[in-house]
C-alpha cells in the first residue's frame, strides 16, 4: 500500500506577478522578467501561468528543475488580495500546457524554498472578504 504525502491546503487566486531566473549562489536575477499569474497557492508552493517559457535563451522550467545554479524568482505586487509586496525564490516541479484567458499558455508548479505563510494569509484574507 502506498502512502501519499500530505498536501497543504491551496487557495485559488488570480494574483498578477512576474517571474525571472535567479542565480542560486548570489541571489541575483539572471534574465528579463516575464508576466505570470499565480492561480493557486499554499504555504509550500504554487501554480503559476506564464505565456512564455524562454527568457534570454534560458528555460523557466528546465533551467530550474533540480538545479543547483538557478531558481525561479517570483515577485507579486500590491493588489486587492494582498496589501504587501512579496519576493519569493522557488524551484519548478512540474509543467503543462494550458489555455489561459483564451490564449495558449503554460502552467508551472513550483515549490517555495521557504514557507510563505504571510503570502498565504494575505491571499486568504482577500478571498474571504
Amino acid at each position: 500500500m502506498s502512502v501519499f504525502p500530505f498536501r497543504p491546503p491551496r487557495i485559488e487566486t488570480s494574483l498578477p506577478s512576474y517571474v525571472q531566473l535567479q542565480e542560486t549562489s548570489s541571489g541575483q536575477p539572471l534574465s528579463p522578467k516575464a508576466d505570470a499569474t499565480i492561480v493557486n497557492v499554499s504555504t509550500g508552493g504554487a501554480c503559476l501561468v506564464v505565456s512564455q517559457l524562454i527568457l534570454d535563451k534560458k528555460h523557466l522550467f528546465y533551467d530550474t528543475l533540480d538545479s543547483d545554479t538557478c531558481n525561479l524568482l517570483l515577485r507579486t505586487g500590491k493588489t486587492d488580495c494582498t496589501s504587501e509586496t512579496f519576493t519569493i525564490s522557488a524551484r519548478s516541479v512540474w509543467m503543462d500546457s494550458c489555455d489561459f484567458n483564451g490564449k495558449p499558455a503554460f502552467k508551472i508548479g513550483v515549490s517555495f524554498l521557504q514557507k510563505q505563510k504571510e503570502l498565504f494569509t494575505e491571499i486568504k484574507k482577500g478571498v474571504a472578504s
